[in-house]
């Protein structure tokens, strides 16, 4: 099973104009299977059955605070606030 970032490069897969993942040969959107247990999520294609691996991030959350409170926000701030949604 390769990652979709190596689907994406090999054309295997392709994002619509909503940023959807989909299969190049089937022309699908992808379904999504979530294990706990695993680092990241599987990503499925419901008519041929290829799969690819997608791993989980937490950039989107440093990406969306400096967006959020603009450039004034110091790499020490981002710290923080991780340390604090992480308990």
């Amino acid at each position: 099973m390769e990652s979709v970032r190596k689907g994406l490069r090999k054309d295997q897969l392709y994002k619509d104009t909503y940023g959807r993942l989909k299969c190049s040969e089937c022309e699908k959107s992808l379904q999504t299977k979530d294990n706990p247990s695993e680092v990241g999520t599987t990503r499925i294609c419901p008519d041929c059955g290829e799969a690819w691996t997608e791993l989980r991030r937490e950039q989107p959350l440093v990406s969306h605070l400096l967006s959020v409170v603009g450039n004034t926000i110091s790499l020490f701030s981002v710290e923080h606030v991780l340390k604090v949604f992480r308990g």
